[in-house]
This record gives C-alpha cells, sequence and structure tokens, in this order.
C-alpha cells in the first residue's frame, strides 16, 4: 500500500543523505550557477513589480494621461512574467542536471522547448494531485467535504433559533472537516507520486503526459518512506535556518546593548534585510537538498526494479 512502511528498509537512507549534503557541497559549479540564476530572477522579480505597478499607475490615475503607455507596461510585465517562469524551469533543470551526473547519469541539453516541458509538467502535476486525475474516485472525499461544510455553515447561521439544527450543522462541519483533512492527506499522497516526472523528462526525454505517468508507476507502495525521508531532510535544514536566525539575533542584541536610539534603528533594519536575505538562501538550499534527495531515491528506486 502507498502509506505502507515496508518499502523503507529498502532505502539506503545513509547514502541519501550523504548524497544531499556532502555531496551537494562539493558542486563548486553547482553553486556558481545559482548564484547567478538567483540574482538574475531577484532582478526580473523587482523588474516585474515596478513594471506591473507603473501600468497600474497609469491606468487607474491616467498617468500621461496616455492609455497606450499601460498597455505597453502591462505588455511588458506579461513578458518579464513568462521569463521567470522560464528562468525557473531553468533553476530546476540546472539542480537536476547536476545531481543526475553526479550519479553517472546523462540529462538532455535545456533548450526553449524543454523549459516549456518542465512549467507544464509542474502545472499538469499539479492539477492531477489537488483533482486526483488517476484516481478520480478519491476526489468524492474532497467533494463531499466541501457540500457538507457549506450545509454546516448553512444550518449553524441561518437557523439561529433550533438548537437541533444548530447541532447538525456543527456535526456535518466536524465530519467535513475530517474528510478535507484527509483529502489534504492524499493531495500529498499524490504529489509525492509525481515527484520525478522532472527527472523522468530530463534523463529519458518524454512527454509530460508520460514522464508523469511513469513517476507514478515507480512510486506505487513507496509513498510513506519517500515521505518520511523529505520530512527529515527538511527538518534538518528547518533547524540549521533557526540555529543561523537565533545566532543572528543574540549577535545583534550583545552589539546593541546600551546603544542609542538611531543606533539601535539602524541595527533593526540590517538585521531585517539578513533575516530576508538568509530566508531566501535557505529556501533555495533546501530546495537544493531536497532535489538532489529526490535524485538519489530516484535512482534507487530504478535500480531495485532491474
Amino acid at each position: 500500500m502507498d502509506l505502507s512502511f515496508d518499502y523503507l528498509k529498502r532505502f539506503d537512507f545513509e547514502s541519501i543523505l550523504k548524497f544531499a549534503t556532502v555531496g551537494l557541497l562539493k558542486q563548486k559549479e553547482l553553486k556558481k550557477e545559482i548564484l547567478k540564476i538567483s540574482l538574475v530572477l531577484i532582478i526580473m522579480l523587482f523588474l516585474l513589480g515596478f513594471f506591473l505597478g507603473s501600468s497600474i499607475l497609469s491606468s487607474y490615475f491616467l498617468v500621461i494621461n496616455d492609455l497606450v503607455l499601460a498597455l505597453v507596461l502591462f505588455g511588458v510585465s506579461i513578458i518579464l512574467f513568462l521569463s521567470i517562469l522560464l528562468a525557473g524551469s531553468y533553476f530546476t533543470y540546472i539542480i537536476y542536471s547536476f545531481a543526475l551526473k553526479s550519479l553517472g547519469r546523462k540529462s538532455i541539453n535545456f533548450d526553449l522547448n524543454l523549459g516549456v516541458k518542465l512549467f507544464f509538467c509542474g502545472v499538469y502535476g499539479f492539477l492531477i494531485a489537488f483533482f486526483c486525475l488517476y484516481e478520480l474516485k478519491l476526489l468524492l472525499v474532497g467533494v463531499l467535504g466541501f457540500i457538507l461544510l457549506f450545509l454546516g455553515i448553512v444550518l449553524t447561521l441561518t437557523n439561529l433559533g433550533n438548537s437541533l439544527l444548530i447541532g447538525v450543522g456543527f456535526i456535518f462541519i466536524i465530519i467535513a472537516l475530517i474528510l478535507l483533512l484527509s483529502y489534504y492527506i492524499i493531495i500529498i499522497r499524490n504529489s509525492i507520486r509525481l515527484l520525478f516526472s522532472g527527472i523522468f523528462l530530463l534523463e529519458k526525454d518524454l512527454s509530460v503526459k508520460e514522464a508523469l505517468k511513469k513517476s507514478w508507476i515507480i512510486s506505487a507502495g513507496k509513498v510513506a518512506p519517500i515521505f518520511l525521508i523529505q520530512l527529515i531532510i527538511g527538518g534538518i535544514v528547518w533547524v540549521m535556518q533557526q540555529i543561523i536566525t537565533v545566532f543572528l539575533q543574540v549577535f545583534l542584541v550583545s552589539i546593541g546593548f546600551g546603544a542609542g536610539l538611531d543606533f539601535l534603528v539602524v541595527l533593526l533594519i540590517i538585521g531585517l534585510v539578513i533575516s530576508v536575505l538568509i530566508f531566501i538562501l535557505m529556501i533555495v538550499f533546501s530546495e537544493l537538498v531536497i532535489v538532489f534527495a529526490q535524485t538519489k531515491i530516484y535512482v534507487q528506486i530504478q535500480s531495485k526494479n532491474k
């Protein structure tokens, strides 16, 4: 079964953890690529915010009294948004590509077509996971949960003088919350079963549908151990983030102890900026670790299925 941990003993957890940490830190070229892509994405996001904000201001406040200007700015915003999506696909490609090469596998070269395929693979994968498109019967859990939640809210709010109907409404709401929580678990389970679709795209040069289907097939019966491994790795990254954040706070407090108000304000601003940068860096690092772990798991599953 998907939620059984029986398959866990067949995973070489030590090698997965080592590859996703020590093996990742040895990737000097990857660090350079990630730094360049991250800087490009930050600049593009800033430009997107600037042009989109300018287009809204131009159209709403009629700056320069020119609607054409607003449309041009909005068009530039659309182009920037699409470029960010493509850059995000390239970001994904780079991580998977380095991970595959480290394990002796080859990935296909990145081009516009592959970037679009990676993007739509993510979108289509989300739809499959959320709407249970591979197992439509599970969709009934979510649908029934939303229906009971709606009925429960209606019965509770429209029958304030009838304690019986209010009680029935509360029962409906409780049952709905249980069903929706179960459906959330189903969505997580579906997402885990589609984790390897991007790797299939890069290694096998499959279509989006074929890659998603392949991922769904090879992950059958392995959801629980994969989730546990990713949970442990994610927990390690989270602990590292908390340690760094606490160390920064203690350091800033020790510097600012006994200082004047102006200096404290400066320290506060510096602390906020550094905290945001640490948060972004930890998100990137977390993504790197998780993707490397996914790739190692993928290779192990493939080798054991042969």
